[in-house]
């Protein structure tokens, strides 16, 4: 008896590249959400919480698209802007929450790991979706030096703000 399993060699199993996506989202963006948290050694974590939360979910969402637009099989990529701006409006619900869930938490590790774990499912599930053939891979590199640059800056002029109001020092 043969049997004939159609397959279709175009297409990648989609929970599977779901699943690599948020492998390498997770593991590319940890070193950065690390950072941003650390970040409450300078400034208080009523500030820096939300920021580092936001800006997590900037890079996990550049992270995601890039990673996302490499395993397709096609000549799709991924709509970069769409998945960060979604990714951003996804982590204002954690970010305002990360504060009162600090002060919950015996340990900040928790917090760490549950917006590095929130963000990097989200900017999957997105890059997974938001695919488009008429972007090209320089736009996306265009747009990807924008958001970094504006992550940094962001994250940079928090700081400068919270100094000018009392609220930076060890």
């Amino acid at each position: 008896m043969d049997v004939n399993i159609p397959m279709n060699d175009s297409k990648t199993n989609p929970y599977l590249r779901f699943l690599a996506v948020f492998a390498i989202t997770l593991i590319a963006t940890a070193p950065f959400v690390v950072f941003f948290f650390v970040m409450a050694l300078v400034v208080t974590e009523q500030i820096i919480y939300p920021t580092a939360t936001l800006a997590t979910a900037a890079i996990s969402g550049l992270v995601a698209s890039w990673a996302a637009s490499s395993l397709t099989t096609d000549d799709e990529r991924t709509d970069l802007m769409a998945v960060v701006i979604r990714n951003l409006i996804a982590a204002i619900v954690p970010a305002v929450a990360s504060v009162p869930l600090a002060e919950s938490l015996d340990r900040s590790v928790f917090l760490i790991a549950g917006v590095l774990i929130y963000t990097s499912i989200t900017a999957s599930l997105l890059s997974t979706r938001l695919t488009s053939r008429e972007i090209t891979t320089a736009e996306n590199a265009k747009l990807t030096v924008s958001w970094l640059v504006g992550t940094v800056v962001g994250v940079g002029v928090t700081i400068f703000v919270a100094s000018l109001f009392g609220q930076t020092g060890a």
